[in-house]
């Protein structure tokens, strides 16, 4: 019965999943756009030290008559030559290092923490006394809110999540 009540608020309410697709697809073009100062110079070592060739040779033997050993072999070399970009270049390995420190702890958790507290204001409203808001007004409204939530909760997530899978393995 839950189940069943749980799909019909999901099939009469999919305007709101529309908009967090919509959200989500937003805030993570504004990521990537954030990242490409990282990632560019990166790539370029790489194309640079023949890793994407590396890669697309290992695929191509696993497609002729190399099999998965032949695949496995290239995929070392790969790997060797990561390491070797990663050794020789100090500027690509600190690329990387704030490229993992600023835009994936930061960054990400920050927007996507955003739309938190306007998602449960919508879905309150509706489940609760039938309110029809809307997410991108009811975003714009909480958003000094949803900033110092997103803020406070960027520190405290990844201890929660250390400790979660900690405590479960």
């Amino acid at each position: 019965m839950a189940f069943k009540n749980a799909f019909k608020n999901l099939i009469a309410h999919f305007g709101t999943v529309w908009a967090v697709l919509l959200y989500i697809t937003v805030f993570s073009a504004i990521i990537i756009g954030l990242s490409l100062p990282f990632i560019l110079p990166i790539a370029n070592a790489f194309a640079d030290a023949g890793v994407f060739t590396g890669i697309s040779e290992a695929f191509s033997v696993l497609m002729s008559d190399g099999g998965w050993n032949g695949f496995w072999d290239c995929l070392y070399g790969v790997y060797d030559n990561v390491v070797s970009v990663f050794q020789n270049n100090s500027r690509v390995a600190s690329l990387t290092m704030l490229f993992l420190i600023f835009i994936v702890s930061v960054a990400f958790r920050f927007f996507f923490g955003l739309y938190e507290i306007p998602l449960a204001t919508v879905i309150d409203g509706r489940m609760s006394c039938n309110a029809k808001y809307g997410l991108g007004g009811k975003f714009f409204s909480t958003l000094p809110v949803s900033v110092i939530y997103s803020i406070a909760k960027m520190p405290i997530s990844p201890v929660f999540h250390y400790l979660s899978g900690k405590g479960s393995g």
